[in-house]
């Protein structure tokens, strides 16, 4: 059988909702972008493209450590905060979503005092994105 791009996204999310992985279709659509180089609207564009044995080899490892409950972004090695992207690994904190919501309601916060000179610090435990951002 011809494992198309199609294909392989739906068997992914379907196994992805077996092991309890959360948003298990855009897990699936961001692995195999990863894999094959490109970004997830390529995917749709590219639906009936078939892989090569390589590469469905190197996306089954990508779902058995996702399976294993790696973050997404650690298998990938990136996270997008704001409209930045920020490397990331074993170690380093990931940026969340709550975050973002930390650093615009300080930045509003700090708008409303009076221009005295304003210090901020951020001790920098993770991967820079909101002393960056």
């Amino acid at each position: 059988m011809d494992w198309t791009v199609f294909k392989l996204i739906s068997w992914t999310e379907t196994y992805f909702t077996r092991h309890q992985i959360d948003s298990p279709r855009l897990t699936a659509e961001i692995l195999l972008g990863f894999c094959l180089g490109v970004r997830r609207l390529d995917l749709y564009l590219q639906h009936d493209r078939p892989l090569e044995k390589q590469e469905l080899a190197r996306f089954k490892t990508l779902i058995q450590r996702r399976k294993n409950h790696e973050p997404v972004a650690y298998i990938t090695g990136e996270k997008g905060f704001f409209e930045s992207s920020f490397q990331v690994g074993p170690g380093v904190l990931i940026p969340r979503p709550d975050t973002e919501t930390l650093v615009t309601t300080t930045l509003s916060v700090l708008n409303e005092i009076p221009r005295n000179p304003q210090k901020i610090l951020e001790l920098g435990v993770g991967s820079g994105a909101i002393v960056i951002s």
